[in-house]
């Protein structure tokens, strides 16, 4: 039994040995960082601010009410022709006029040889603004009765392709076009 007791206490001593080894592995390992009470209750105390902030900000930007914003614009358009004739023992000019012709609106269509239209349109807008827009310009070919009553035939014709004009920083734009149009080739369109 001696011997069972030496025994004993030297796995014993190992025991504690290995357990105070643990220990002191435990002990070795790191160890959590630790905050002190003060440091916790200021960095608790700035994320609580900064929180209460960006809700604050939130909270304004969703519920701000923008005025919508109108913008007056006024346009006017006007439009001068000129019907060029062909060489005719009835006319000595090269051309008449629109003051002419609202005066005498029919003419024999063998005499016309071109027509020039001149647009002039004005675009004017309440706040300066840059403003790109594209126009064009579409010529109708109608056939009717005399009375205009029955539409026979009616076509869209491209007389101008699009075109780019803009407003920069401005209220104002103005477009002058001068259009000629082919009077035979629509004629000719029209008599077949």
């Amino acid at each position: 039994m001696g011997k069972d007791k030496k025994h004993n206490i030297k796995e014993s001593i190992n025991e504690v040995n290995s357990s105070s080894e643990n220990i002191n592995n435990i002990s070795k390992e790191k160890k959590p960082l630790y905050i002190g009470y003060k440091t916790r209750v200021f960095i608790y105390t700035v994320i609580f601010v900064a929180a209460l902030f960006l809700a604050t900000f939130v909270i304004n930007v969703s519920f701000s009410i923008k005025n919508p914003q109108a913008i007056t614009y006024q346009e006017n358009g006007n439009l001068d022709y000129k019907v060029y004739l062909k060489d005719n023992e009835f006319y000595e000019e090269e051309y008449l006029t629109k003051d002419k012709t609202e005066k005498a609106p029919v003419f024999v269509a063998s005499l016309i040889k071109k027509i020039d239209i001149t647009y002039n349109y004005i675009f004017k807008i309440g706040a300066k603004s840059n403003i790109n827009f594209n126009y064009d310009i579409i010529g109708t070919l109608t056939i009717a009765d005399s009375n205009n009553e029955n539409v026979f035939f009616e076509k869209d014709y491209t007389l101008l392709e699009n075109t780019n004009s803009n407003i920069t920083h401005g209220t104002f734009n103005s477009i002058n076009k001068t259009v000629s149009i082919d009077y035979d080739y629509y004629n000719n369109l029209a008599n077949k």
